[in-house]
Parts: structure tokens; C-alpha cells; sequence
């Protein structure tokens, strides 16, 4: 986190006060607290799940849309499917940006599972 995401934004922007804080139920730094505490925060980094949670719960939604107009943000070298479901989600609105995509594979043993009969549904799968 620090070295992706605070370390060039520290050097690009050396007056601003930048601090990373790991949420965690056995610390005690999870969103309500903080939020109860008085922290704010302007970033906020989630998988998809639990970034819908934390916004919808809490009230944290903020659509960007205008702001990246206003600003000419260019938004092209992100993933055009994951920014138009975000969009799909929210109802056109724009919560957040998708920064970084993962991928859920899963590989099998082909023979083992003729031999068990077992088979996969290849329908909707890609072979190789």
C-alpha cells in the first residue's frame, strides 16, 4: 500500500499529510469505529464486496462522474467492464474506481476426473 499507493503521491504532493490506516476487528480500527472516533479519510481501498458495504452502511458514496469530467480525469487505461459495472450497480453513479482486478481460475485433473467420472461442466469453460 505505501509503495503503490501513498509513496508517489507523498512525493507528487509533499504538504499533504498522508497516512495509511489497515482496518481490522482485533485492533479495533474497523470503519464504524473509526468513524465514531472522528477519523476522516479521503482514500479508501476495498474489495468489491466490502467496498459496497462500507458505502451503502455508512454513507460513504461520493459520485465521482462530475469531478472526472471537470477535471478531464482520463480514465482509459482502466478496465472498461469493471468501471461499467460499478456504474450498473449504482445506478449510473460512479463510487469508486477499480484499480486493481483479480482474476478466480480453477484448473482440474482431467483425467482424474474421467476416471472418477466426475466430469466438469465445459460449457461455459475454456480448455487448454
Amino acid at each position: 500500500m505505501e509503495a503503490v499507493y501513498l509513496e508517489p503521491l507523498r512525493n507528487k504532493y509533499p504538504h499533504l499529510d498522508l497516512r495509511y490506516i489497515q482496518t481490522s476487528k482485533a485492533d479495533g480500527t474497523t470503519i464504524p469505529n473509526l468513524l465514531a472516533a472522528g477519523v476522516k479519510f479521503d482514500l479508501y481501498t476495498n474489495s468489491r464486496g466490502g467496498f459496497e458495504e462500507a458505502l451503502l452502511d455508512y454513507d460513504l458514496k461520493y459520485d465521482m462522474s462530475d469531478l472526472i469530467r471537470k477535471y478531464n480525469v482520463d480514465i482509459g487505461h482502466l478496465e472498461p467492464t469493471a468501471i461499467e459495472s460499478m456504474r450498473q450497480m449504482f445506478g449510473g453513479k460512479l463510487y469508486g474506481l477499480p484499480v486493481k482486478m483479480n482474476s478466480l481460475l480453477m484448473y482440474y485433473n482431467k483425467t482424474l476426473a474421467e476416471e472418477t467420472q466426475k466430469m466438469i461442466d465445459t460449457s461455459t469453460a475454456t480448455q487448454r
